[in-house]
């Protein structure tokens, strides 16, 4: 298994260091976030104590800047659970800044809700985030996103995606019609922040964010891990 992992991070950064130069900026960056988890209670399989170490995430980024107006990201994902290594686009889009105070995106990116899902992962606080954002908060999803900054205190956000798999089992086709591709779910999400504060040490923000999502007439269950990455999900709410 170790071999395989290693052979998918090569073979990742072997296709982004063949990208030619023909952009006018090209930023090209990896991370790894490896955990260690301690804990005991409830819900353990046979044998297992619930404590273990494992590489969290691999991540290997390009991102474009074509020229001033015109800039792309795209961002692989690695990881590995119970023995099974799994690859996954988790970012893709391209952006334009060019209609005045607006931008446009089209692509796979994070819905604008939540700002503990909008930071990357090694700037929250903790290694896992709270149960509160990671069971209710939707994640990447593909779709057409409008932003602006009216203000250099103030942003607005909106989006309509294609749920699909975005990264949240509690959101898009995670219920017995998983299977059923014709059931497409779809949302609209939007977010407004202000920061009236902002300083070198000292920051006071403010945010709302909503989503309206349609899922197509998939049930809706919330299932987490209680953040703690390594264990099995033991919070379970009932279908609705």
């Amino acid at each position: 298994m170790k071999k395989v992992f290693l052979r998918q991070v090569i073979a990742a950064y072997f296709c982004i260091f063949f990208v030619p130069p023909v952009f006018a900026e090209v930023q090209l960056g990896a991370k790894m976030l490896w955990e260690h988890g301690y804990y005991n209670g409830v819900h353990h399989q046979t044998g297992d104590s619930g404590s273990n170490n494992a590489i969290r995430l691999v991540r290997v980024y390009l991102k474009n800047k074509f020229d001033e107006h015109w800039e792309s990201m795209l961002q692989l994902q690695i990881s590995e659970r119970d023995g099974s290594t799994k690859t996954v686009w988790k970012e893709a889009f391209i952006k334009y800044n060019g209609l005045g105070p607006f931008d446009l995106t089209l692509g796979k990116r994070k819905e604008p809700f939540g700002l503990q899902m909008l930071v990357n992962a090694e700037r929250v606080l903790l290694p896992e985030r709270a149960m509160i954002s990671s069971s209710f908060a939707p994640e990447r999803s593909i779709g057409l996103t409008l932003s602006s900054y009216p203000t250099s205190k103030t942003s607005v956000e909106a989006g309509i995606y294609n749920q699909g798999d975005n990264g949240n089992s509690s959101f898009a086709k995670s219920s017995p019609d998983a299977g059923n591709s014709e059931k497409d779910t779809y949302a609209v999400t939007g977010r407004l922040t202000f920061t009236p504060l902002q300083k070198n040490n000292s920051l006071v923000h403010f945010g709302l964010a909503a989503s309206y999502r349609d899922f197509g007439g998939n049930e809706y269950q919330v299932k987490d891990r209680a953040e703690i990455n390594l264990a099995q999900p033991f919070v379970t709410s009932r279908k609705t």
